[in-house]
């Protein structure tokens, strides 16, 4: 499939999705085995991804009270990549099998998504707590909405 014949976004959009579904644009573009749109693929996804990756460590240093941040934070981190990294290809070659298409991989990434915003919106907002030693009282309120301790 060759890209360049298209003349507008939407031309683009009506090759990729015939079917006209508006779906995550990075899985149509790896489909057409170009590697020109599979490094474009690429670029979409680290793109969100990078920008990310500043306010993340930030949120997670408010997380965890200062005496138990370090291991909070790398175990925490350690378990996440495991499960939401580690497995993820696994599941999405079982899908691909299952269906026959990547259209189940393109919605279990939206369905990941969707868990992580709503995971993250369930965090009470803890940029006003001092992250010091001497603050550990404050910090050691649950970062959950909902939960008293931590």
């Amino acid at each position: 499939m060759d890209l360049r014949q298209d003349r507008t976004p939407h031309d683009l959009h009506r090759r990729l999705d015939p079917a006209g579904h508006r779906r995550l644009p990075a899985v149509p573009l790896v489909n057409t085995g170009s590697i020109v749109n599979l490094t474009l693929a690429l670029v979409i996804l680290t793109v969100g991804l990078g920008l990310t990756y500043g306010p993340q460590s930030a949120l997670y240093s408010e997380l965890f009270p200062a005496s138990i941040r370090f291991s909070g934070v790398s175990i925490s981190y350690a378990i996440g990549a495991i499960i939401g990294g580690a497995f993820a290809p696994m599941i999405a070659r079982a899908i691909v099998q299952s269906t026959g298409s990547t259209d189940g991989v393109t919605w279990y990434l939206a369905g990941m998504t969707a868990l992580g915003l709503i995971a993250t919106l369930l965090l009470r907002d803890r940029s006003g707590i001092p992250l010091g030693p001497e603050h550990e009282a404050e910090q050691a309120v649950s970062p959950i909405r909902g939960l008293s301790k931590a």
